[in-house]
């Protein structure tokens, strides 16, 4: 969960880009934790219509996440399912580095792709028809003559993991794993609760990730392509073909060229996809790490972290994790090695930089496994590393900044003597 001026920020954030009504919305979420939606008409005192709306616009941009829970029903009656919302912060503040996300898949894979990743930030989440659609609007052509162009630039973003399928609409959680139980009755008399708000702010945040895990789809499916760019077309049949025993064969193949095409156009209209803020954070965070340690130590051994880091990036379960899989030395040298820039490395090199970004001194790779024959990247450490020397200022630099600060003082108040 947020912090108080991560909640504040959040609420202007939502301000900003969708205005007032969401933003009351998502106040009442960041500030009192999951909600109803009868609670949430109640705190933001939006007429239902306007209410709805807000939670879709919030849900379409992965801002908020529905979630049903089931209650016990009393006696003899049916168990009850009640729906409620939860708010997904760190979603909001991903809203600031658009602007890195897109530069980045730029980078990487080019301006088709940097504005596919464009529209999806601006709409939250769209089915690849539609992604087809705004592509052939945006170049003036038919969809006809773009698509494509669009699979193919869609299938290297889906190979990337910089977009994904979008989680489920509103996954079940059980009472007990929520931790959002309605608050009982108290005796007449009592202090009353205003509102269904969590004691604790880690309470929120293990709900939240319950949730998300609940959400979120199997690995298989989460970065499967649809049925039409998957090479999966049923078999082609002679139409010519007048064999009698041949035709319940001819059917069968019929049919599943049938089934193929339903699933193939369900899966184009049908899907949504989203950006994979997890990805880019994680190319983000990897760039840091190499950008700190060519500043550090050498471009040989950025070389080596960039390399390790390549081979690590697709096992790591979160973006912010202290450490990267271990990596035996064989594994680090064959890694530099596939790189263009460390291909002509010697063993020798390999090992003196890794050597050197292991050491006491510098802390950037922590030994691991049986004997200390295997390295792991300590992020961590890199990271920390980086915001030092961001707070450092040098004696110079905060001499000029302090002189240029009396020039701008003297410059308004000269102004404002003369005004």
């Amino acid at each position: 969960m947020a912090t108080a001026y991560g909640r504040r920020l959040c609420c202007d954030l939502i301000q900003t880009h969708f205005g007032e009504f969401v933003q009351k919305v998502v106040k009442c979420l960041v500030y009192r934790g999951p909600l109803a939606l009868a609670d949430i008409a109640r705190f933001s005192e939006l007429n239902p219509s306007t209410l709805k709306s807000s939670l879709l616009v919030l849900v379409q941009h992965s801002c908020v996440q529905a979630y049903k829970v089931e209650h016990e029903g009393v006696g003899s009656a049916p168990p009850r399912v009640s729906t409620s919302y939860v708010p997904l912060c760190d979603n909001i503040l991903h809203r600031m580095r658009f602007p890195k996300f897109l530069l980045a898949v730029r980078e990487d894979l080019g301006e088709e792709a940097e504005s596919l990743v464009e529209g999806l930030l601006e709409h939250g989440r769209l089915t690849l028809e539609q992604i087809t659609q705004r592509t052939a609007a945006k170049a003036g052509k038919t969809e006809a003559e773009v698509v494509k162009g669009v699979k193919e630039t869609f299938a290297k973003l889906v190979a990337a993991r910089f977009i994904e399928r979008c989680p489920a609409a509103e996954p079940s959680l059980q009472p007990k794993d929520s931790n959002v139980e309605p608050p009982k009755k108290v005796p007449r008399g009592a202090a009353k609760a205003r509102g269904p708000i969590l004691s604790a702010q880690d309470t929120v945040s293990e709900v939240v990730q319950r949730i998300l895990k609940a959400a979120a789809p199997d690995e298989t499916d989460r970065f499967r392509l649809p049925i039409s760019m998957a090479g999966m077309s049923a078999p082609i049949v002679d139409n010519e073909t007048t064999d009698p025993s041949s035709l319940p064969q001819k059917r069968k193949f019929e049919a599943l060229k049938m089934d193929s095409k339903t699933a193939a156009a369900v899966d184009e209209k049908e899907v949504l996809w989203r950006v994979n803020f997890e990805q880019f954070l994680r190319k983000l965070r990897h760039q840091t790490c190499v950008d700190m340690v060519r500043t550090r130590l050498d471009a040989g051994a950025a070389i080596i972290l960039s390399a390790m880091l390549q081979a690590t990036g697709n096992q790591e379960t979160s973006a912010r994790q202290h450490h990267s899989v271990p990596l035996s030395m064989d594994a680090i040298t064959q890694a530099v090695r596939s790189t263009p820039d460390g291909q002509h490395m010697t063993l020798e090199r390999i090992r003196g930089l890794v050597a050197q970004l292991a050491s006491d001194g510098v802390g950037f790779l922590a030994k691991a496994g049986e004997g200390g024959n295997s390295y792991a990247i300590n992020m961590h450490n890199i990271i920390e590393a980086r915001q030092r020397n961001e707070v450092k200022f040098p004696p110079a630099k905060c001499a000029a900044f302090f002189h240029g600060c009396l020039a701008l003082v003297f410059s308004v108040t000269k102004v404002h003597f003369l005004v």
